[in-house]
Formats: C-alpha cells, structure tokens, sequence
C-alpha cells in the first residue's frame, strides 16, 4: 500500500534522465583525472547517488587510489557553518582535545588577528585553558569570527544592481523572468568574489584541525567536488570556506548535473551538465536511500532500510483497513472544511494530509524549518521527511514554490488560531488521536515504499553503470569530452 503516488506538479521542469546522470558522473570523473585531483568530494544529500555511481562505476575499481569523502555542505543561511564543519569529523576527532603543540601553535597566531576577531575570541575562550577544549567546542564558539563574504551582503548586490534598493526586496517574490535574472547574476558575482571572502580564524581553524584524517587526505591534493546543482552561488562559498578551514592552500574544482549559468573558464566551475534540465534526486531523500537531518552538533545520517528492519520488528498486527479508514475520514474533512486551500497540481488533498499528520508530532518552528529545505532531527522524523520530499523540486519554478509555500503557510496560522470553530477543534484533536493509533504502521508503509524507489532507483543505475563501463572508447576518448564540456561552458 503507497499511501502518498509522486505527483507532477504544475509547471514542472524536466528531469535529467537517469542515463545521462551516469555518463555525466563518468565525464566528470574523466575531468578530475586529467586535472590530477586525488581527492573526490560529494555534498550531501543530493550528491549520495553520484557517490554511488562514481564508486560502482570507477572508484571501486583495481588501480584507482583517489580519495572519496562526502558531508552536510549547504547555504550557511539554512545550516550554521559549525556543523558543516563539524561533519567532516569522526565523532572521535570532535571530541579530541588539542595537542600541546597545537595549544603553543594556537596561541602564536592568535597574536596575528586583527584586533576586533582577537577581542571577540578572548571574550568566548579562556586562552590559558585550551586544553580543556574539544575540537567541537572550539570551532563552535570560533568559527564565524572575521567572515566576510562579499557575495552575501546585501548592500554589495545593491552596488553592483542585481538587488534593488528596497528593504523588503524578496527574489523569491519576483517574476519568474526577474529571478532567473537574479539568480545568474547573483552566480556570477559569487564566482567573481569567491577569493574576496575573509575569514580571520582560518589559520587558527587550521591549526585545530590540522590532525584530523580529511585534513590529512587533502594536505597537497587537488579537490573535485562533484554536486547535483547550483542555483545561487551560496553552497560554493560554504565549499570554500569549509575546505580551507582545513587547509588554507587547498585547491579545488566542481562539476555539476545542472546551472542555470553557463560559467566562464577560470573559476571553480569546471563542468556543467544542462542549463535547463533538473537534478531527479533533489529534495528526494527517498530515491537517495539516505534521511539526512539536522541535529544539535552537526548531521545524522538515517538509512532508510535500516529504518524500514527496525520498524517492521515494532509491528506486531498490521491495520491495513484502520488506516485505510484514517484516509477516508480526513479526505472528507478537507472535502467539507479545507477546501479553499486546495490548488490544482500544486497543493492536493495529500498535501494537506502531510501537513496535519505533520503537525500532529510536530511543532510550527520544525514545520517551519522543512519549508526551508532543512529537516531536523525530530520525534516525527518520518512525517516530516514524508511532507519534505513531495514539497515542490527546489529549482521547479519560482511562482509555483511560491503558490505552494504560501497556501501551507496560510493553513497553519488558521490551524494555530485560538479562535477555530470548536467542531473542526474538536475534529483535529479526534485526527491526532487516532494518528498516534496508526502511526507505527503508518511510517512503516512510508518507509516501505521509500525502501522500494530506492531499490528501483539503484536497479536502473546498476545496469546503467555496466553499460556505461564497458564503453571503453567512449570513456577515453577526448573528443567526447570536449563536446560536453564545450558545449556547456562558454571558453
């Protein structure tokens, strides 16, 4: 039983075809080899499947000695960038304290801070009791001292004309036309200032940092970064402030399935896919096979399989028709009361149902950080990741995000109103306490159907991967290469 079919929603981009995700793994990794980089790094989440299909395909493969890592790389706006961070520690290496010459080291370039970043890390950190800090705590209170970055300031977009001057400028509130104006010059500017961003910790975020094993593995390699997209430019500045935290002479490259930018040669990008087709896997944590969320210190990973074993140990007796009958019940309930936030193909009746059963276990500030594209370790882990994955793709169209976001938002102030009329009060207590009935079950479904579009997912890449393989010709030839990589970037 799927509870919840994916849906096309209106005005929906196209989708980057299964066949050409793998061959374009397979250019881009053809690109790192040819620029000698011994080290391949994945962002998390959206970037776990070309992991897979870069290590099935050729990072598992006799001979290949390049260096695979992936972690929690997003705007600093939706995720601080202690975490980040963070993430790319063992839970061992975060709990290190630092070494003594690490402590002497720390304090000699302490001396070279400018006076206000050097006031402001006296102010948080006893100097003369280093030693009773973690490596998590340090970069915790230190790491956010002396950064600049010009291409998230506002007043510099205003300088330069990508933003207007008005303080309640929004570009998600513009045109389509207008944000996709935005949104390429806001990627240019970021790659013209991408070496202008200041950080006056990073030679003491390098020092903490130094023994760490992706510090280590990085130490004189060049840096592929392989993502599924960028859309703004902000995930690139997180790169390269979270890479040169451990390692300030690191150099580093991306390749990407799509932008809507064609770069010019001699920035960080160095490949593109499309300009105008879609990742399929953002947002799609389901087709991932991995529950990525936010927790107190950094990230934790859910593997959906593993998730889908332990909750089909807790159901003793499916209730198969209960639930069937839960459904039934609040179909008619929307029916009759909710049916003005209905929008054809952008927000249906199981969009609703998401969203109460979501609140039924949740709080507005977590509901409020899922529209943010930033889930968070929660009691209902399953509720959310089930409204966050069938939430409009990221980079679909502007108004239709919009539209959906604004309906949601809509329907949970009027749900959060003291004054709701006592019959539909009194029906939504009724929901929840027949939700907490099924939900064991109801997340074991989820999970289930989650566990097969995975399995699906790595059926077609699998045979994909071993066609792509054996196409030895094509895989070496320059040509090909030069095609792809002409075509999509402008030289």
């Amino acid at each position: 039983m799927e509870l919840y079919p994916i849906t096309n929603k209106k005005w929906s981009i196209p989708r980057i075809a299964f066949k050409n995700t793998v061959s374009a793994v397979f250019l881009m990794a053809a690109r790192a080899r040819e620029l000698n980089c011994g080290v391949i790094f994945f962002p998390e989440a959206g970037a776990l499947l070309l992991k897979y299909i870069y290590k099935k395909g050729i990072g598992d493969k006799k001979g290949n000695n390049v260096k695979i890592y992936s972690s929690k790389i997003t705007a600093l706006s939706k995720s601080p960038l202690s975490k980040q961070i963070c993430s790319l520690l063992s839970s061992s290496e975060g709990k290190q304290p630092l070494t003594n010459n690490q402590i002497v080291d720390f304090k000699k370039s302490l001396v070279n801070l400018s006076a206000s970043s050097k006031k402001a890390l006296l102010r948080i950190i006893n100097i003369n009791h280093l030693d009773e800090y973690s490596l998590t705590d340090i970069i915790n209170k230190i790491c956010l001292i002396g950064l600049v970055i010009p291409s998230e300031d506002k007043l510099n977009l205003i300088k330069c004309g990508i933003m207007p001057p008005t303080n309640n400028y929004s570009p998600e509130n513009s045109s389509v036309k207008e944000f996709k104006h935005f949104r390429k010059k806001n990627i240019n500017y970021s790659l013209e200032h991408i070496t202008d961003i200041t950080h006056d910790v990073r030679p003491l975020l390098n020092i903490i940092l130094s023994n760490t094993k992706f510090a280590r593995a990085i130490n004189g390699n060049k840096i592929y970064v392989m993502d599924e997209a960028v859309s703004r430019g902000r995930t690139l500045n997180t790169l390269e402030i979270v890479l040169k935290s451990f390692s300030s002479n690191v150099s580093w490259k991306i390749g990407v399935l799509f932008c809507p930018l064609r770069p010019h040669v001699g920035h960080n990008f160095d490949f593109v896919f499309s300009d105008d087709y879609i990742p399929l896997f953002s947002n799609r944590l389901d087709l991932i096979g991995n529950i990525i969320v936010e927790s107190d210190l950094s990230f934790t990973k859910y593997e959906i399989s593993k998730l889908l074993h332990r909750n089909k140990i807790a159901i003793s007796k499916l209730k198969e028709q209960q639930l069937k009958m839960y459904f039934r019940r609040i179909n008619k309930f929307i029916n009759q009361y909710f049916s003005k936030f209905l929008y054809s193909r952008v927000v249906d009746k199981n969009d609703l149902i998401r969203l109460f059963n979501f609140k039924f276990v949740c709080d507005s500030s977590i509901i409020q950080k899922c529209f943010n594209l930033n889930p968070v370790d929660t009691s209902g882990l399953i509720e959310e990741i089930s409204f966050y994955i069938n939430m409009p793709h990221p980079f679909d169209p502007m108004p239709m995000r919009k539209k959906y976001k604004d309906i949601m938002l809509n329907l949970l102030a009027y749900l959060n109103k003291e004054s709701l009329p006592k019959l539909i009060t009194d029906e939504l207590i009724s929901f929840r306490e027949e939700f907490y009935a099924h939900k064991k079950y109801y997340e074991f479904l989820e999970l289930e159907s989650w566990s097969k579009r995975h399995d699906d997912t790595l059926f077609k890449l699998d045979s994909l991967i071993k066609k792509r393989y054996y196409e030895k010709r094509k895989l070496s030839s320059i040509s090909t290469h030069n095609f792809y990589i002409s075509r999509y970037i402008a030289k």
